[in-house]
């Protein structure tokens, strides 16, 4: 229930609400896209490893292991930056120590930057696909 004493509506407050589960599942991504990339990497290092020196399937894991260290450095680039964005912006809702949070909606500069965020996010899903398809 709405807080009476407040000036935020109830669809204020599940507003907020939903803005911070977003920011929450897109943490969450870039933790799991994290962890792929390494396995990924791992996966590759092994192929590579396990072929013939000057094999075509040697050659063809160096080719993909070179992929994989462009999409690892779009992830570190992209997404590296986007984690401590996500972070400051629900701490600003939830506070941090003595810094009290907000009750109030996600303003418009933060809705533009979880969409950012959210298109960077993807970005480099796709980019995986490719380097994880090979």
């Amino acid at each position: 229930l709405a807080d009476p004493l407040l000036q935020i509506t109830l669809a204020q407050h599940k507003e907020r609400e939903g803005f911070q589960h977003e920011m929450t599942d897109m943490l969450g991504e870039i933790v799991t896209m994290s962890q792929q990339l390494a396995n990924v990497r791992r996966d590759l290092t092994a192929r590579r490893d396990g072929a013939a020196a000057g094999s075509a399937a040697r050659t063809e894991a160096d080719s993909a292991l070179a992929r994989l260290t462009n999409v690892e450095r779009s992830f570190v680039t992209g997404l590296g930056a986007a984690q401590g964005r996500i972070q400051q912006m629900y701490g600003s809702f939830n506070g941090s120590g003595a810094q009290q949070g907000s009750l109030y909606p996600p303003t418009a500069p933060m809705k533009a930057q979880a969409r950012e965020i959210r298109a960077a996010i993807d970005r480099v899903k796709r980019e995986m696909a490719v380097v994880s398809r090979q």
